[in-house]
């Protein structure tokens, strides 16, 4: 379909079909800006802007409207929480671990989510204002689930990711299977890790570590805990042989 087509049906579409195709269209956009990012360096500012033609958008048009289409697919929460994607088969590339994402709004918001997770990297446009600077970005799922955190941007993507975070773990705690919920848990603390700047994050991120492995013990998928455990233990300065190898003996 032409982006025109796309663009007409987001704006008569309604629920899950809505939600596909704004999530589509932000693909899309994403796709297009990716492929011609450095075409863009030279042009910050729009010049003769179209919102039809996207070949007259800067840079800050397409984080913009990237931005809107995944706000606009995931605008209807609890619909999406609810649905399930048997129905979208055709539209969705299979993997091999659909239990991770069970539902429709598993699917967008962990698109939405991986797009913010790269931050704002354009420093033509803007630094991202939100800072990964709590030690509650690292703190177990039950405090940062709860855990306020406030940006004077709302769109920070940062900030975003980080409400994304806390909506998937809630959606996703009280699962009888729970996969999602570790893998959306593993996934925030690895990000965290490698992104936050706060000080003791690496004791935090052991210590958050060593709790689940804890609690967890025995249950299906809880070994990651360990082993992210042991390989933190072998990549800190200086490196815990002793202690990483006694956690691999376990696992």
């Amino acid at each position: 379909l032409a982006v025109a087509d796309l663009q007409k049906a987001a704006k008569s579409s309604r629920g899950a079909q809505s939600a596909i195709i704004h999530t589509i269209l932000a693909d899309y956009y994403n796709a297009y800006y990716d492929n011609h990012r450095w075409e863009l360096y030279d042009q910050t500012a729009t010049r003769n802007f179209q919102k039809e033609n996207i070949r007259s958008w800067g840079i800050a048009d397409f984080h913009k409207a990237i931005t809107a289409e995944y706000s606009a697919a995931l605008k209807d929460k609890q619909l999406l929480q609810r649905t399930s994607l048997a129905a979208f088969e055709p539209v969705i590339k299979k993997g091999n671990a659909r239990n991770l994402r069970p539902t429709l709004y598993d699917l967008v918001a962990w698109k939405a989510l991986e797009y913010y997770k790269e931050g704002n990297q354009d420093d033509k446009i803007s630094v991202d204002e939100f800072q990964l600077n709590s030690p509650k970005l690292l703190a177990p799922a039950t405090e940062f689930m709860q855990e306020l955190f406030v940006a004077e941007n709302q769109n920070a993507y940062y900030f975003l990711a980080v409400q994304l975070y806390q909506d998937i773990l809630r959606f996703h705690q009280a699962d009888k299977d729970p996969a999602a919920f570790f893998d959306a848990y593993l996934n925030r603390l690895a990000f965290m890790q490698q992104n936050a700047s706060m000080p003791g994050k690496n004791e935090a991120y052991q210590k958050t570590l060593e709790y689940y492995a804890r609690t967890f013990e025995g249950v299906e998928g809880a070994d990651q805990y360990s082993y992210l455990l042991a390989r933190s233990f072998m990549e800190q300065a200086p490196a815990d042989y002793k202690r990483a190898l006694a956690i691999c003996e376990k696992i």
